[in-house]
């Protein structure tokens, strides 16, 4: 199925979480042997009822909005594909497209954990030399999480 119709359904956050860990250790793999993905979006990635994301739809080719960082190829396209993975990560949890400059993620979805957004957020940075170099970090959390109860939502402050 792919991706984009796999957002479409109901799922869980430890659903949610597993598709994102998977998508980042896929792109790292990726990275790994010194290709890129390119044309990383949700219609270009297949997932598996396990989460496993294949991405081999999303062959080389210029990415698009609103999956192309705001600087375009200037920075490279590696770091192109942390951009676009960022942004479906972010969908994937707030469940909405994210749009340019997308609201913290904390504030869509304030019962994950602030690391896991942060993480999220580092790969949205609209600027190239502040996105992390892989998705290594934001695949270990959204494993760890996997495994972590989310937290609650604070209580609304009353006036």
């Amino acid at each position: 199925m792919k991706l984009d119709a796999w957002l479409r359904q109901d799922r869980s956050l430890e659903e949610q979480l597993r598709v994102i860990e998977r998508l980042c250790q896929a792109v790292n793999e990726i990275h790994d042997r010194g290709d890129v993905v390119g044309t990383l979006a949700p219609g270009r990635i297949d997932v598996d009822a396990d989460g496993r994301c294949d991405l081999a739809a999303a062959s080389r080719g210029s990415p698009r909005p609103p999956y192309a960082p705001p600087e375009g190829e200037r920075a490279g396209p590696a770091l192109a594909d942390i951009y676009a993975a960022g942004v479906i990560a972010w969908e994937i949890l707030a469940g909405q497209p994210a749009g340019p400059a997308p609201a913290h993620l904390t504030e869509v979805r304030p019962d994950i954990s602030r690391e896991l957004a942060d993480a999220v957020m580092a790969c949205v940075e609209e600027s190239p030399e502040w996105r992390p170099n892989d998705l290594t970090y934001l695949a270990q959390m959204a494993a760890a999480r996997q495994r972590t109860p989310a937290r609650k939502a604070a209580p609304a402050a009353r006036a």
